[in-house]
């Protein structure tokens, strides 16, 4: 594989099935020392912290889908796309109630 960025010689991973028109680019890959796409997203993070701090607030505050599936499987290996919707619904509500709980008391 050739790194289509310095284009050295490196170990990647091949690409399968790309459609006809990209099959040219069946040859190249980006090695290691050129992926910079980590350091892209955690400037990209770094930048706009707070406006994620406020998302996720209002996330919470909902009680969005994506956040109660997500508290669904907390310290599993399961993904939040595999809980039903069922189930969600039924996490949202026990949240509900566990927050009238803490507003009473």
């Amino acid at each position: 594989m050739i790194c289509i960025k310095c284009f050295k010689r490196c170990k990647g991973i091949k690409s399968k099935g790309l459609p006809g028109m990209l099959s040219h680019l069946a040859k190249y890959t980006v090695c290691d020392n050129c992926d910079d796409t980590g350091k892209y997203a955690k400037d990209y993070y770094t930048q706009y912290k707070e406006h994620y701090r406020e998302l996720h607030k209002t996330y919470k505050k909902e009680l969005t889908d994506s956040y109660v599936a997500n508290t669904l499987v907390d310290r599993t290996e399961l993904k939040a796309k595999d809980m039903p919707k069922e189930l969600i619904s039924a996490k949202r509500e026990y949240m509900k109630l566990n927050r009238l709980i803490k507003e009473k008391s």
